[in-house]
């Protein structure tokens, strides 16, 4: 499914998402924002922001611990290490829920606050 600038879908409609690595030449820079429910919450509770570059693609994994993306893989572009705006993901928990766990390449998480991760796997580059 091919989406459009400030589109809104339902989690479970999406296997995957990529923001737009920064274009010096355009001077854009892609971002994507995520609200994730957990799988014994019914608001949402995870936030994922996809800053520039950053595709995650959700596992699939047949585990009730997670809900649709919770547990993913991902990558960041990696062309220029340099760049004047990293691609990175940025993870953060809603104030008003316990600390929340999701996986990210197999590795579980859990955080109360923020975590920001850049790296991943072999997409993007």
């Amino acid at each position: 499914m091919r989406t459009s600038l400030s589109d809104r879908l339902a989690i479970d409609e999406i296997g995957s998402i990529t923001s737009q690595p920064y274009s010096r030449e355009d001077d854009q820079w892609g971002l994507s924002l995520l609200r994730l429910p957990d799988v014994n919450a019914s608001e949402p509770n995870l936030r994922y922001i996809l800053f520039g570059g950053v595709e995650i693609a959700d596992t699939d994994e047949p585990d009730a611990t997670f809900s649709p993306l919770q547990s993913f893989v991902f990558a960041t572009a990696q062309e220029n290490a340099c760049v004047d705006t990293p691609s990175t993901l940025f993870v953060q928990s809603d104030c008003d829920f316990d600390a929340r766990q999701f996986r990210a390449e197999g590795v579980n998480f859990t955080i109360d606050g923020a975590a920001v991760i850049t790296g991943g796997g072999d997409g993007l580059h």
